[in-house]
């Protein structure tokens, strides 16, 4: 089993440099099957295969979809809402293989959040806004990720608002806390959340027909 499921990582890792998302997104799917079919249909303890090749679809889930989503740098080019939804199929599975793996809060917690960072990227802000909201109940025993994914709701937030210069300054709130932690995480999430205002900040601007930042329609002529 170790075999099987360093080939098929190492597999991953490699279309992962080449950064062709469509055939990224195919091989992790692909990947993610091969591994849960090996692992088999359990209702009860996982055995220490089980757990191996779960525990490698999961890493895979996660870290595709992760890599798909536009918000952590502002060059990122743009996705298709087709690609958009297909990594949020990956962040839902791998979400669900967290529960089975019994991963415990933390590890559900950001799960979640990566399921509502790619709704913010399709503009699906009430979608995002619950789920942001879900991550951060589960972070009670991390204070840094709690605050990050109030951060998250702040974007959301200013993007919905009537009023962006409320939204904003509940935003600026996040930062001034996660400044006061003055610790390597609290700089490190400080940083992702600048990041991502200014890739999604235009949302709250954009009318009708407009692109959404990071996103582009899916028109099918490929």
């Amino acid at each position: 089993m170790k075999d099987f499921v360093h080939n098929l990582e190492h597999e991953v890792n490699e279309a992962r440099k080449k950064g062709d998302i469509p055939s990224l997104i195919e091989i992790a799917s692909a990947a993610m099957d091969k591994l849960e079919a090996a692992a088999g249909v359990s209702g009860g303890t996982l055995d220490e295969d089980q757990s191996l090749a779960l525990r490698a679809a999961k890493r895979i889930g996660y870290n595709v979809a992760a890599d798909v989503w536009p918000g952590w740098e502002v060059a990122t080019p743009a996705r298709s809402d087709a690609e958009l939804q297909s990594a949020q199929t990956l962040a839902q599975r791998s979400c669900t293989l967290v529960d089975k793996l019994n991963q415990g809060a933390v590890e559900h917690g950001t799960a979640i959040w990566l399921i509502g960072a790619l709704y913010l990227a399709r503009g699906m802000h009430e979608e995002a806004l619950e789920a942001f909201r879900a991550a951060a109940g589960f972070y009670s025993d991390a204070p840094a990720l709690k605050i990050l994914s109030e951060g998250y709701m702040a974007i959301v937030r200013e993007s919905l608002s009537i009023t962006p210069a409320k939204g904003k300054a509940e935003f600026d709130s996040v930062i001034a806390r996660l400044d006061e932690l003055s610790s390597e995480d609290g700089k490190i999430f400080r940083d992702q959340l600048l990041v991502a205002r200014q890739v999604f900040a235009t949302t709250r601007r954009a009318s009708a027909g407009k692109l959404q930042p990071g996103f582009e329609p899916n028109t099918g002529a490929r």
